[in-house]
């Protein structure tokens, strides 16, 4: 396991356009400005009336704060060939069983794992743990120390089966509780972004073809079950 800045972690500009655009759909830009009139006001928790200065003045506020929280805009436009999805078998715990199956490609393909938020936050929101259950608070605990770190900010880098099996038990604990949103994590040498679903689905995107192929392979040599109700693919 390695520690690498957010910079390494997206020099893959494809991953980082995959990125950048789940970033954008909470982008308060692209909504409607607010016209004046009466609005709820949270902080006096009554109805009043909003100017359109105000309401102007706050929705630039709101634009300005996300634009620190996503990366700069990419060079390239990726392309997702396909998206396969493998189900989880009926009779398997959702979790391990996924851990394993990455573990197993991680080794027979030699690959590296880079694993970032998707915004521009914090690991670790030692606020926000306090409202989940305590099974969740233990993989958030046991996360800390194995990243070895209480404030952390940038991307893990896993090459290791053994790393892997110790780190997805956690993150995907925490993707399942919905600590960690959408939960991507990226794979330079096969140009795959991979997502672990809270039902039990591992969803991968592929970025190239070559990547596509491989997987596909992987999928079948494995008798892993594509989930065909979600498996999409784009001209390919």
């Amino acid at each position: 396991m390695e520690l690498i800045s957010r910079n390494r972690a997206i020099e893959d500009q494809d991953f980082l356009s995959f990125l950048y655009s789940w970033q954008n759909v909470g982008n308060p830009a692209e909504d409607d400005p607010m016209l004046a009139g009466e609005y709820f006001d949270e902080s006096l928790n009554e109805m009043r009336f909003f100017s359109q200065e105000e309401l102007d003045k706050s929705r630039q506020k709101e634009i300005d704060d996300f634009k620190h929280l996503i990366d700069d805009k990419p060079k390239v436009d990726s392309t997702v060939f396909a998206t396969l999805v493998i189900d989880t078998p009926d009779d398997s715990d959702e979790i391990e069983y996924v851990t394993d199956v990455l573990a197993t490609l991680i080794e027979l393909r030699s690959l590296k794992m880079i694993f970032i938020p998707l915004y521009k936050t914090n690991w670790f929101n030692d606020d926000e743990i306090k409202n989940h259950d305590p099974v969740t608070k233990i993989a958030y605990n046991k996360l800390k120390s194995f990243i070895g770190k209480d404030d952390y900010r940038d991307g893990i880098l896993i090459s290791s089966k053994s790393d892997l099996k110790k780190f997805l038990p956690l993150y995907f604990n925490l993707v399942t509780a919905n600590y960690i949103a959408h939960g991507f994590f990226y794979s330079e040498n096969l140009k795959t972004v991979f997502s672990y679903h809270y039902s039990g689905e591992l969803w991968q995107y592929c970025l190239s073809k070559k990547g596509l192929k491989l997987i596909e392979d992987f999928v079948r040599s494995n008798s892993l079950i594509v989930n065909k109700k979600y498996t999409t693919y784009n001209g390919v």
